[in-house]
């Protein structure tokens, strides 16, 4: 569905051939040639003085210092298509070494100064210099195209040699570079044709004139290359004269070029006249297309004429059966079809939009029905074909064919208009507008009396998709659902981007089901939607999967995943650009989480601190909601009170702006709230009323309810019904960190009871669930009773050693290595019976505490006195206490 390289982008990267009776000028040739040893090459004169050809031909002397790149500038680049198609064009030049990072990047919406600077590297690490030309660069009108632009000749590597083609300066701030001696100019003095080139070209042109004749010809126009041509085109063989008599002056006037193409096309034939007057609709043609406007079978043969003629003509190196007009001609012959032929026009535009569409070019094919006005057939295709698009680095194209439909649907709007228009909406991320276009779409869908197209239904299914993805998540899933549903009853003939669809559907109810609750099955889906995704060549749905898979790790507590997930989505989005994408947003508040579990506090702000420059103001709800959770969660580890409410007014001002929530996310939400409340000094029986007993739910919410609730218990002094409210940790295991938190806190309850066999049981769980994935954060968050938790555990379980200092490293306890002091070393059993002996329990309770037999107990009593030298308990704990081992 999305192929690598549009057919525009191909054509407007093919340089041009020079047509047979070209004039070769070394002059401009070694003007050029040494231009290109420095970093920037001006060609700036008006239309008609072969700049383009100038460059074109002195690229076929193979005198540059690399391989050359080649890109005509069209006047609706914005930042992302204006990068796009530049990194497209180097690499259909084979201009970058296979192992280039620039090959890789793919500019999307967001693009702006940190890709930019990615580019910068990119060009610097490149082995060898490439030459870029930018022709017609004059097209260029976008601020932030330009911007981007001067910030690549700010930082402008030695590797990257830009020649740049244009009618006129470009606001790159050339003239200090001038003064500076890194740019060349070459302007309309040196392109002009001498006198002696112009008898130069009157011969190649087969026109004999005598030396005078030649002379009043480059005098009358001043050696402007596209004059000379045209009048060499209308000059009468047999009255040379009266030709020359009625050329004046005046090279830059538009009438007199007007003039001069009149005088061509009047002496042409009129099927070659209709030919050309037909063919000049489109930006380049070809003998197929050529054939489908005009009718004419021996299409080929008349564009091979003209440029063998040189009537202004050229055919594209690159793409030799492709051709193109020369600028100047093709407007005044548009000009000439519309005064001749006006209500030929729309019929024209039709069938080369027929024809686009049939070769695979829908971008196209989607200008040629705008400029027909023919609102439903783009509509058809572009709901049937091209929308995906929107989410490929070819967003930029596809927004720009459907601009003339964005105007009309706010003079005179129709259903199809406003659908086009709401795309373009989703484009700027104006997502009220989108929503506001798609209703009033659909209402006038609903009033029509005819059939409604199924591709406007498919249309209208993914724009609310794409609303609830950003501003009403509750309804995502039921959204997704809905246009799974609608591209399931169209056949794959009608819609050729069926899959595209389908990808695009299943992500967004992947998410939904994420954000409900529905774990499990949300991760079933993510890793099929990533697996399609590429296979699709989708990838910023891909990033979008992938980014969530690493919040679904997180959700589970499996933490070296989650952290392996965000590493692959990363460098994905590293790789591409994209790092700043909405789609790249779940990427930070899923490593976010991961830092915090593991209390590195500091990372985990600077990931937080990362998302909220990634995103747009109207982005990814769900991802942008569990971002500022994290950024709350983060000031509640740090124990900072302000810093937690001032988090807490974001997290709410993020929640008003996201419309109705799922249910998972929305239940997060209020145990954040109430987390806020705790640690503020709320009172536990509002808190207790805000967050429901969850009863038999055991889900990820459910769980986070439990904690929040035992939480306010405990804080109202109230142990055993945080005990009660817990339940068994078990309920609830599918996420470590959630049980991991309910074991810890059982403990905790359980030392407030004196409970201190079920205080060893519950913190050996938590140990035990925490230790395979690195989980700190709650045995941080418990507070000072851990202190003595890990010191009963350590003595009488032992288990986890290096672990176990970890937390108490984390917790900023100290806890004295006691395994070997002085000259006695005990083993951890025969530490724990020593810590007995200076109490009054008996051998049998010793025993019954520690789980074990009374003649486990006994045996390490033997192995102590052994060890210590003695024969009594009662020397056994003077000689222990002499040791420090006491």
């Amino acid at each position: 569905m999305d192929e690598e390289f549009t057919s525009g982008l191909r054509l407007r990267a093919a340089s041009p051939d020079v047509p047979p009776g070209f004039v070769r000028r070394e002059r401009l040739d070694r003007l050029l040639t040494q231009g290109v040893t420095g970093p920037v090459t001006l060609l700036s004169a008006g239309p008609g003085f072969g700049k383009t050809l100038a460059v074109a031909a002195w690229v076929q002397t193979g005198n540059t210092p690399g391989p050359v790149a080649w890109l005509a500038a069209d006047d609706s680049d914005d930042p992302q298509g204006f990068w796009t198609n530049i990194l497209g064009s180097l690499t259909l030049a084979d201009a970058l070494p296979h192992d280039s990072a620039l090959r890789g990047l793919r500019p999307a919406r967001d693009f702006g100064a940190p890709e930019m600077a990615q580019i910068v590297a990119g060009f610097g690490q490149l082995p060898a210099p490439v030459v870029l030309v930018l022709d017609d660069l004059h097209r260029i009108t976008d601020a932030r195209v330009l911007t981007s632009l001067t910030q690549l000749l700010d930082h402008q590597p030695e590797q990257l040699r830009l020649v740049l083609v244009t009618r006129a300066e470009p606001a790159l701030g050339l003239r200090r570079r001038h003064l500076s001696g890194s740019v060349t100019e070459i302007r309309a003095d040196a392109l002009a044709f001498t006198e002696p080139e112009t008898r130069a070209l009157c011969a190649r042109s087969g026109v004999d004139l005598s030396p005078v004749q030649a002379a009043t010809l480059w005098d009358r126009t001043e050696g402007w290359p596209a004059g000379l041509r045209l009048v060499l085109l209308g000059l009468d063989p047999h009255d040379l004269e009266t030709g020359l008599q009625r050329v004046t002056g005046h090279r830059h006037s538009h009438l007199v070029a007007g003039y001069l193409v009149e005088e061509v096309l009047e002496q042409l034939p009129p099927t070659d006249r209709r030919f050309l007057l037909a063919t000049s609709i489109v930006e380049q043609v070809n003998a197929d297309l050529a054939r489908t406007l005009t009718g004419r079978p021996d299409s080929h043969r008349a564009l091979e004429s003209l440029v063998a003629r040189n009537a202004l003509t050229v055919r594209l190196l690159d793409r030799p059966d492709w051709f193109r007009y020369h600028p100047l001609l093709r407007h005044l012959l548009q000009e000439r079809l519309l005064a001749e032929q006006p209500d030929s026009v729309p019929d024209l535009h039709r069938r080369a939009a027929d024809w686009h569409t049939k070769a695979g070019d829908p971008i196209t094919a989607l200008e040629h029905h705008a400029r027909a006005h023919d609102w439903p057939a783009l509509t058809r295709l572009l709901g049937a074909v091209a929308l995906p698009l929107v989410l490929t680095p070819h967003a930029t194209e596809l927004v720009a064919a459907l601009a003339p439909a964005y105007a009309q649907a706010g003079r005179h709007p129709s259903a199809d208009t406003l659908l086009a228009a709401a795309v373009c909406e989703f484009k700027q991320c104006d997502y009220e507008s989108m929503r506001r276009d798609t209703d009033d779409a659909d209402a006038l869908l609903t009033a029509h009396t005819g059939p409604v197209e199924p591709t406007s239904r498919i249309l209208l299914a993914v724009l609310r998709t794409a609303y609830a993805r950003t501003h009403d998540p509750a309804d995502l899933v039921e959204r997704a659902e809905d246009l799974i549903a609608t591209v399931d009853r169209m056949p794959r003939d009608q819609l050729p981007a069926k899959d595209g669809y389908a990808v695009i559907a299943a992500n967004n109810k992947a998410i939904g089901l994420l954000l409900s609750g529905d774990v499990d099955i949300a991760r079933a889906e993510l890793l099929q939607v990533r697996t399609r995704a590429h296979r699709t060549g989708m990838g910023l749905v891909e990033l979008a999967a992938s980014s969530h898979l690493s919040l679904v790790d997180v959700v589970l507590g499996q933490l070296p995943d989650a952290r392996r997930a965000t590493t692959t989505a990363l460098d994905l989005a590293q790789r591409r650009g994209w790092t700043r994408e909405p789609q790249a947003l779940a990427i930070y508040a899923a490593a976010a989480l991961t830092h915090i579990a593991v209390h590195e506090l500091d990372h985990a702000e600077e990931w937080i601190a990362l998302g909220r420059t990634a995103r747009h103001p109207n982005t990814d709800a769900g991802a942008r909601l569990i971002l500022e959770i994290a950024a709350v969660t983060t000031t509640l580890a740090r124990r900072d009170a302000y810093a937690a409410r001032g988090a807490e007014r974001r997290l709410r001002a993020a929640q008003n702006e996201s419309g109705r929530l799922p249910p998972m996310l929305h239940r997060w939400i209020r145990v954040t709230y109430a987390e806020v409340a705790l640690a503020t000094g709320g009172e536990p029986a509002t808190i207790l009323t805000a967050i429901s007993d969850p009863g038999a739910d055991t889900g990820y919410a459910a769980g986070l309810e439990r904690i929040v609730r035992a939480k306010a218990h405990l804080a109202a002094k109230q142990p055993a019904t945080a005990i009660e409210t817990l339940d068994a940790p078990v309920r609830f295991a599918a996420s470590r960190t959630v049980a991991t938190e309910a074991a810890l806190l059982s403990a905790i309850a359980a030392t407030h009871l004196r409970r201190d066999a079920a205080a060893l049981d519950h913190v050996t769980e938590a140990i035990t669930l925490a230790q395979p994935v690195g989980l700190v954060a709650p045995f941080v968050a418990a507070g000072p009773r851990v202190a003595t938790l890990l010191d009963r555990y350590r003595h009488i379980v032992g288990d986890h050693p290096a672990f176990t200092r970890t937390l108490a490293t984390a917790c900023a306890i100290t806890l004295p290595d006691t395994r070997t002091a002085g000259p006695v070393t005990l083993t951890e059993r025969e530490l724990a019976v020593l810590r007995y002996l200076p109490t009054m329990f008996k051998t049998s309770e010793i025993a019954a505490d520690l789980f074990v037999s009374v003649n486990t107990v006994k045996t390490h009593q033997q192995a102590i006195y052994r060890k210590l030298g003695v024969t009594t308990r009662r020397d056994a704990v003077t000689r222990a206490r002499e040791f420090g081992l006491l």
